[in-house]
């Protein structure tokens, strides 16, 4: 990634609150930061090469650059290439959402799963997982206690 600066320059004068007001005016109105993040996520996921495509790599440093944005001045904005219309189910999105099979996705589900599984034990004296238990776990279980307790 160039990391090179992106500062415009800095008027050392006197700064008025009038300053202050346009200055956080500007930053709200330019503020896409998080506009980059969803779009390089749908873009990863959907780009054969994921993580490595162009786009991707492109709005990778864009977000870069649009996290120093508000020190810098500098403005970014996302080419018509750049922005998505449809959104993984994991991004929570109401609008064109489609079924992710890519890592992410895979995580999601099984996260998800696993919530809707430890919801059983909400009323129980359970306070694990069973399917994380090894075999022959009991045989071990004093020694356990004697080095955690």
């Amino acid at each position: 990634m160039d990391y090179s600066d992106n500062s415009k320059s800095i008027e050392h004068n006197n700064i008025t609150c009038k300053d202050i007001i346009n200055f956080f005016a500007e930053y709200v109105n330019t503020n896409n930061l998080g506009l980059i993040a969803d779009a390089h996520l749908a873009h990863y996921d959907s780009d054969p090469k994921g993580a490595n495509g162009e786009i991707p790599k492109s709005l990778a440093k864009k977000f870069s650059l649009a996290v120093d944005a508000p020190k810098t001045g500098a403005k970014i904005t996302m080419n018509d290439d750049e922005e998505t219309k449809s959104f993984q189910h994991y991004m929570g999105k109401d609008r064109n959402s489609y079924h992710s099979d890519h890592i992410m996705g895979k995580l999601y589900g099984k996260t998800v799963n696993y919530i809707d599984q430890m919801d059983k034990y909400k009323h129980s004296n359970k306070f694990y997982d069973e399917t994380l238990l090894l075999p022959n776990y009991k045989n071990f279980k004093f020694e356990a206690l004697i080095y955690f307790i």
